[in-house]
Protein backbone atom coordinates (compact mmCIF):
# COMPACT_ATOMS: atom_id res chain seq x y z
CA UNK A 1 0.00 0.00 0.00
CA UNK A 2 3.17 2.41 0.76
CA UNK A 3 4.21 1.99 -2.58
CA UNK A 4 0.91 2.21 -4.04
CA UNK A 5 -0.59 5.84 -5.56
CA UNK A 6 -4.14 4.73 -4.76
CA UNK A 7 -3.37 4.47 -1.50
CA UNK A 8 -1.85 7.60 1.10
CA UNK A 9 -0.61 5.97 4.53
CA UNK A 10 0.53 8.38 7.55
CA UNK A 11 1.70 7.30 10.72
CA UNK A 12 1.81 9.54 13.75
CA UNK A 13 3.86 9.44 16.88
CA UNK A 14 3.25 11.98 20.19
CA UNK A 15 5.44 14.04 22.39
CA UNK A 16 3.50 16.27 24.64
CA UNK A 17 3.57 17.87 28.09
CA UNK A 18 2.77 14.06 29.36
CA UNK A 19 5.88 12.45 27.85
CA UNK A 20 6.51 10.62 24.47
CA UNK A 21 3.74 8.15 23.73
CA UNK A 22 5.95 7.04 20.45
CA UNK A 23 3.54 5.83 17.74
CA UNK A 24 0.11 6.30 18.51
CA UNK A 25 -1.68 6.56 15.42
CA UNK A 26 -2.10 5.26 11.74
CA UNK A 27 -3.88 6.29 8.98
CA UNK A 28 -5.16 4.41 5.60
CA UNK A 29 -6.91 6.00 2.82
CA UNK A 30 -7.96 4.72 -0.40
CA UNK A 31 -7.35 7.56 -3.12
CA UNK A 32 -8.15 5.74 -6.14
CA UNK A 33 -10.79 7.51 -8.44
CA UNK A 34 -13.97 7.01 -6.77
CA UNK A 35 -15.62 9.76 -8.24
CA UNK A 36 -14.09 11.84 -6.63
CA UNK A 37 -13.89 10.75 -3.08
CA UNK A 38 -11.22 8.96 -1.31
CA UNK A 39 -12.05 7.09 1.38
CA UNK A 40 -10.29 6.49 4.84
CA UNK A 41 -9.82 2.75 5.48
CA UNK A 42 -7.99 2.42 8.35
CA UNK A 43 -7.83 4.56 11.37
CA UNK A 44 -6.18 3.36 13.94
CA UNK A 45 -5.19 5.60 17.73
CA UNK A 46 -3.83 4.36 20.97
CA UNK A 47 -6.57 4.96 23.61
CA UNK A 48 -4.22 6.41 25.64
CA UNK A 49 -4.20 9.22 23.67
CA UNK A 50 -7.96 9.85 22.13
CA UNK A 51 -9.46 12.99 23.08
CA UNK A 52 -5.94 15.11 22.96
CA UNK A 53 -7.34 16.36 19.74
CA UNK A 54 -4.24 14.06 18.03
CA UNK A 55 -7.00 13.10 15.92
CA UNK A 56 -7.76 16.24 14.90
CA UNK A 57 -4.11 16.82 13.23
CA UNK A 58 -4.33 13.18 11.52
CA UNK A 59 -7.44 14.18 10.00
CA UNK A 60 -6.03 17.66 9.05
CA UNK A 61 -3.60 15.49 7.43
CA UNK A 62 -6.04 13.34 4.92
CA UNK A 63 -7.76 16.16 4.15
CA UNK A 64 -5.04 18.37 2.86
CA UNK A 65 -3.69 15.45 0.76
CA UNK A 66 -7.24 14.76 -0.86
CA UNK A 67 -7.97 18.35 -1.41
CA UNK A 68 -4.05 18.44 -3.22
CA UNK A 69 -5.13 15.88 -5.02
CA UNK A 70 -7.93 17.47 -6.36
CA UNK A 71 -10.42 15.24 -4.62
CA UNK A 72 -14.14 16.56 -3.79
CA UNK A 73 -15.45 14.59 -0.31
CA UNK A 74 -13.36 12.48 1.85
CA UNK A 75 -15.35 9.12 3.43
CA UNK A 76 -14.97 7.64 6.68
CA UNK A 77 -16.72 4.36 8.32
CA UNK A 78 -17.21 3.29 11.85
CA UNK A 79 -18.08 -0.30 12.28
CA UNK A 80 -19.06 -0.59 16.14
CA UNK A 81 -17.22 -3.45 17.98
CA UNK A 82 -16.15 -3.91 21.94
CA UNK A 83 -13.14 -1.75 21.67
CA UNK A 84 -14.49 0.75 19.58
CA UNK A 85 -16.97 2.41 21.50
CA UNK A 86 -15.26 5.32 22.73
CA UNK A 87 -14.93 6.54 19.20
CA UNK A 88 -18.74 6.24 18.34
CA UNK A 89 -19.11 10.25 17.96
CA UNK A 90 -15.60 10.76 15.88
CA UNK A 91 -16.85 11.04 12.60
CA UNK A 92 -19.53 13.37 13.94
CA UNK A 93 -17.52 15.47 16.08
CA UNK A 94 -15.35 16.37 13.16
CA UNK A 95 -18.04 17.53 10.80
CA UNK A 96 -19.02 14.67 8.73
CA UNK A 97 -22.55 14.06 7.54
CA UNK A 98 -24.08 10.91 7.88
CA UNK A 99 -24.41 8.63 4.86
CA UNK A 100 -25.60 4.96 4.85
CA UNK A 101 -26.43 2.75 8.29
CA UNK A 102 -26.05 -0.75 6.96
CA UNK A 103 -27.70 -3.88 7.86
CA UNK A 104 -24.33 -4.39 10.45
CA UNK A 105 -24.83 -1.34 12.38
CA UNK A 106 -21.80 0.22 10.45
CA UNK A 107 -22.45 3.77 9.56
CA UNK A 108 -20.80 5.44 6.70
CA UNK A 109 -19.92 9.32 6.46
CA UNK A 110 -18.81 11.66 4.20
CA UNK A 111 -17.42 15.56 4.15
CA UNK A 112 -17.89 17.59 1.28
CA UNK A 113 -13.74 19.30 1.31
CA UNK A 114 -14.57 22.52 -0.75
CA UNK A 115 -17.51 23.77 1.59
CA UNK A 116 -15.99 22.72 4.83
CA UNK A 117 -12.75 23.36 6.73
CA UNK A 118 -10.90 20.78 8.72
CA UNK A 119 -10.22 20.65 11.94
CA UNK A 120 -8.24 23.70 13.73
CA UNK A 121 -4.75 22.61 15.22
CA UNK A 122 -3.03 25.72 15.15
CA UNK A 123 -2.34 24.81 19.12
CA UNK A 124 -0.11 21.82 17.67
CA UNK A 125 3.50 22.14 16.89
CA UNK A 126 4.56 19.47 14.28
CA UNK A 127 8.13 18.63 13.72
CA UNK A 128 8.92 15.44 11.45
CA UNK A 129 12.02 13.20 11.72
Amino acid sequence: MMASSDWWTRYFKLKDRFGDSGLVGVMVAETAPRGGRWRIDTWAMSCRVIGRRLEDLMLRHVWEAARAAGAKELEGRYVPSARNGMVADLYDRLGFIRQVITKSDEVVYAVDLASCNPPDVDFIRETRA
